[in-house]
């Protein structure tokens, strides 16, 4: 098949830490046959002091070859002063073209077998067709400066709900809705809340990586040597430890069941540490994506204490059936999209007693064959087959 460019466009970095829908799909996209280019930005402080300690790299090559990654600063002021904010987007737009021009050139016998992209070539970059793919709507003035074929928006929040973002960005939404030639979105509630704006938006919930998950399972899977140490049972959380978590209901768990164990795993964002001052309350920092199977290995359930927000309210989260994957029981507050997607299979409670309770009930009483059922629910959503849907939808849109 017609090979062809990818560049997204990201407020996520590439890390493995926290390895979400974009780093799953565009790795899969590159390894399906896209050469792909990830551009992210993050503030100029983390920036440095991620430079200066070299890890995660800011920059580097993954999927063979296929996929380019690299972490911008934003020019400081960028959020508070109009000209800087012009002068930033200018720089990652500049960066995105660079890439089009030095990443992806062709020989001479290449050029002859690849179809031509008259925009792009106008432009003087790689002949063949570019996707451009945005996460933020706070990318849509940079993409007007990128050379594209094809504009991409894959939704997966709900920006306009976060307390961090910037003025605005409900209405650079709005026009990043009307100007993409597809959209899709990352949860049933999401999509409901896009599709009056554009009734061809196409609903795409999280996937997994089955396979990787399962190794929870497996015996020569070994257990984390901090955890081993904690006392069972032991509930666990792995994600961003953000403003998302019900941070009182979490407390209210570990003060109701002081003999268990309340472990959180992922990167802090917003918060020096999780405010829970519970002494049953374990928070292991983040890990590569390639540990995870080890901590849900040594958890006897894994838990999604969301705050009840409007920003939550939208979220259909990577972990659902990731936790499921590796067998484990989950318990979550009711969430729309976790209710309507995996009501069948998730305990959902709200408030600490009754998600205590019911954790104690799939501790003490796990159904039979339970942890085949989970693994059976989560193979029906794999990131493999959705991003061979969404690269048939970009080739039908580029006619390649």
């Amino acid at each position: 098949m017609t090979p062809f460019n990818l560049i997204c466009l990201s407020h996520l970095m590439w890390e493995e830490t926290l390895f979400q829908r974009p780093q799953h799909l565009m790795s899969r996209l590159a390894g399906r046959g896209a050469f792909v280019y990830y551009q992210a930005s993050i503030g100029t402080r983390r920036w440095m002091r991620l430079r200066r300690e070299g890890t995660p790299p800011l920059a580097g090559t993954v999927v063979e070859g296929r996929l380019h990654f690299r972490t911008l600063p934003y020019i400081p002021g960028a959020y508070r002063l109009p000209f800087v904010q012009r002068a930033d987007q200018a720089f990652q737009a500049w960066m995105a073209r660079r890439a089009l021009r030095n990443r992806f050139r062709l020989n001479e016998s290449e050029r002859a077998n690849m179809p031509m992209s008259p925009r792009l070539e106008r432009n003087g970059c790689c002949p063949c067709p570019t996707v451009l793919w945005l996460y933020h709507p706070d990318m849509i003035d940079v993409a007007g400066r990128v050379p594209h074929d094809l504009l991409v928006y894959d939704v997966m929040d709900q920006f306009a709900a976060f307390d961090g973002s910037r003025p605005g960005v409900a209405e650079r939404e709005a026009r990043l809705l009307a100007e993409a030639d597809i959209v899709f979105t990352g949860g049933r509630t999401l999509h409901a809340d896009k599709v009056g704006r554009r009734p061809d938006a196409i609903c795409f919930p999280s996937g997994v990586d089955v396979d990787h998950f399962a190794q929870a399972l497996a015996p020569e899977t070994p257990m984390p040597p901090e955890v081993e140490a904690l006392p069972k049972p032991r509930l666990i959380y792995i994600g961003a430890v953000d403003e998302r978590i019900d941070f009182d209901l979490v407390e209210g768990v570990c003060r109701a069941r002081p003999h268990w164990s309340y472990l959180f795993v992922g990167p802090l964002v917003g918060m020096e540490r999780p405010p829970v001052a519970a002494p049953n309350f374990h928070y292991l920092g983040p890990k590569p994506y390639s540990r995870l199977p080890e901590y849900l290995k040594a958890a006897d359930v894994a838990t999604m204490p969301w705050r009840r927000s409007p920003l939550t309210a939208h979220i259909s989260p990577t972990k659902t059936p990731e936790y499921l994957a590796a067998g484990r029981p989950v318990v979550s507050v009711p969430i729309p999209d976790v209710e309507r997607d995996y009501g069948d299979t998730v305990s959902l409670a709200d408030g600490a007693e009754a998600f205590a309770s019911a954790c104690d009930d799939l501790i003490g009483h796990p159904p039979p064959d339970l942890s085949e059922r989970l693994r059976a629910r989560a193979r029906a959503a794999s990131w493999e087959a959705i991003a061979e849907a969404m690269e048939r939808r970009i080739r039908e849109a580029l006619n390649v």
